[in-house]
């Protein structure tokens, strides 16, 4: 009677632990080759020269491979610079024309790479994309 009370409290002791043990936890689920950093605050430029002032506003976010992104944030105010100066420079055709946005976007996404490849620390294709979370223009 008592061997048997005892394997009770055991096995009742025990089976919580091993059903814990074969499902996986949040450290031991495999992880993506890939990470997206959200370049924070969002963008809010002026646009045009001449006549009518535009203002973009637009939420960017960078896929990176993991492997890269202490140097993406490292080097963050130095993007954040580069977008800037990038998205002003732009004629106001090319920012308010839906069907320009995608040239835009490569054309953006290819100044980061050189930009963080000259830096040093990253490889070109280990900044997978540049992708575009809010895009808005106003004249």
């Amino acid at each position: 009677m008592y061997l048997s009370r005892l394997l009770a409290v055991l096995l009742l002791v025990c089976l919580p632990g091993l059903g814990h043990a074969s499902s996986p936890s949040k450290e031991e689920a495999p992880a993506h080759p890939f990470q997206y950093i959200e370049l924070k605050p969002g963008f809010t430029v002026s646009f045009g020269t001449s006549g009518r002032v535009g203002y973009l506003k637009a939420g960017i976010s960078l896929r990176v491979a993991n492997a890269a992104a202490p140097a993406v944030e490292l080097h963050m105010p130095a993007i954040r610079h580069e977008l800037i100066m990038f998205f002003s420079a732009q004629a106001p055709e090319v920012l308010v024309a839906a069907d320009k946005r995608e040239g835009l976007r490569t054309e953006a996404l290819e100044k980061m790479r050189k930009l963080l490849e000259e830096a040093g620390h990253v490889k070109p294709e280990e900044v997978e994309d540049l992708l575009f979370t809010e895009f808005f223009t106003q004249r």
